[in-house]
């Protein structure tokens, strides 16, 4: 069984109306048919289906409902369907509906190209332990990043309307896992800062995520993106860009040869693989030979 949601017509608009159904309940359709009408505040919108199936209507013509209601359902045609105990349902909503909406715009809109090198972070471990301060993992990652986008403008820049705006500092967001989802929260003009207050800021804004007191504030501006899951032991992934940012850093773990996977999802939009893999090789280069230049 597939649910129909009403669809969210206008940017400002929390509620439509179903103006009309297209097709009778009960009806087999297929996937892509157009099957409802629905009204927002300035326009109407086809609802299609998502499969193939046969057709349940759950709301009249008429009705205005809340952006996310289900109105349909579409059933397998197959007779014979195992389907899972459900032990809760959970509304996509909050910080799992803005996730949801961003990188579902950025893998549907994005033309994304990926690039991987293998970094030695040997350099990187040997420095870390002959600071006092023990700096973070993630803040030479990001004083590296901020240091070579500083090189690579297009890399260190957005992209709205259908214009490349290139940025004058290096707004390094860091992705954050919390109970209430996926935050970025920026360490701004990172590209200026030692690795104490990177690590320092990380560290400050990465709580204030988990304890649900991040602002707006510390979420915005940001001109690039560093995941790591270093921590939970992955080697490798490939990151989705963070709209409207035009290229994202994804770390997997220190392996045992002290080497780890730096994988640069970029938008071929704004900027080709040969000046991907520029930046690619500064970062490299920053990371197994400058650091210890770092104050």
């Amino acid at each position: 069984m597939t649910d129909v949601f009403a669809p969210r017509v206008d940017p400002s608009t929390e509620t439509i109306k179903l103006l009309k159904w297209k097709k009778k309940d009960g009806d087999v359709v297929n996937a892509g048919d157009s099957i409802a009408m629905v009204e927002g505040a300035k326009t109407t919108f086809d609802v299609k289906a998502p499969v193939s199936g046969t057709l349940k209507i759950l709301v009249a013509e008429g009705s205005r409902v809340k952006v996310g209601t289900k109105i349909a359902e579409l059933g397998r045609r197959s007779l014979s369907v195992r389907t899972p105990k459900i032990r809760e349902r959970v509304p996509l909503d909050g910080i799992r509906r803005t996730i949801s909406e961003r990188l579902s715009y950025s893998h549907r809109e994005i033309p994304a190209a990926y690039l991987t090198a293998d970094v030695n972070m040997s350099s990187v471990l040997s420095d870390r332990e002959k600071r006092p301060s023990k700096p973070s993992i993630n803040a030479y990652i990001v004083k590296a990043c901020a240091t070579a986008l500083m090189r690579h403008p297009y890399v260190n820049s957005i992209f709205e309307e259908e214009t490349i705006l290139i940025a004058d500092e290096a707004n390094v967001c860091v992705a954050v896992d919390t109970p209430r989802g996926l935050y970025a929260p920026v360490i701004g003009q990172a590209e200026t800062k030692t690795l104490s207050q990177i690590t320092s800021e990380i560290s400050e804004l990465a709580q204030k995520a988990r304890d649900g007191q991040i602002e707006l504030y510390d979420l915005t501006g940001g001109t690039f993106t560093v995941s790591n899951l270093g921590s939970f032991g992955v080697e490798f992934f490939v990151p989705i860009i963070n709209p409207p940012q035009t290229a994202i850093l994804g770390v997997g773990r220190v392996r045992e040869n002290g080497h780890a996977y730096f994988t640069l999802s970029m938008d071929h939009r704004v900027f080709d693989g040969a000046e991907g893999a520029r930046f690619l090789s500064d970062l490299k280069e920053e990371l197994e030979e400058k650091v210890s230049s770092y104050a």
